[in-house]
């Protein structure tokens, strides 16, 4: 994901930059995205519900789910004109949703995320009761 943040931020600064937390969350695509879900196992696929690869770019600029608020793709010519508004927070359609509906998007996804967490417990107390010996045998390793 360095290699992502490189397209925003390409020169390191010895001043942090000052972003809030889903900024944060979008320039490096360490957030709720299935593709950052992925690679961790807390998501099956990475895969958008709309079949696409559901990192930050596709969210932003263009998911079925996003329409109401997202930006036009940018073209391999301006993107890089794309992130340094993003970066530079110049009234961009990317950095309003970024600031107003991604963080809807992010409550949605943690309470969806709990849910399957305590699925989660709940399966694994299950494989407890009906199998303890497994649990005793994983301990010996």
């Amino acid at each position: 994901m360095g290699r992502r943040t490189f397209f925003f931020l390409p020169q390191v600064n010895i001043n942090p930059a000052a972003f809030n937390s889903r900024t944060n969350q979008f320039i490096t695509g360490h957030g709720p995205f299935v593709t950052y879900l992925h690679r961790f196992g807390l998501c099956s696929h990475d895969r958008c519900v709309c079949c696409a690869k559901g990192d930050p770019n596709h969210y932003a600029t263009v998911c079925l789910v996003t329409k109401p608020f997202r930006s036009t793709k940018p073209s391999a010519e301006n993107l890089s004109t794309w992130c340094e508004n993003i970066v530079q927070d110049r009234r961009c359609m990317v950095s309003s949703w970024i600031k107003k509906d991604f963080s809807r998007f992010h409550q949605q996804l943690r309470l969806s995320l709990q849910t399957v967490s305590v699925y989660s417990l709940f399966l694994l107390l299950l494989l407890y009761k009906f199998f303890p010996l497994f649990f005793c045998i994983s301990s010996l390793r």
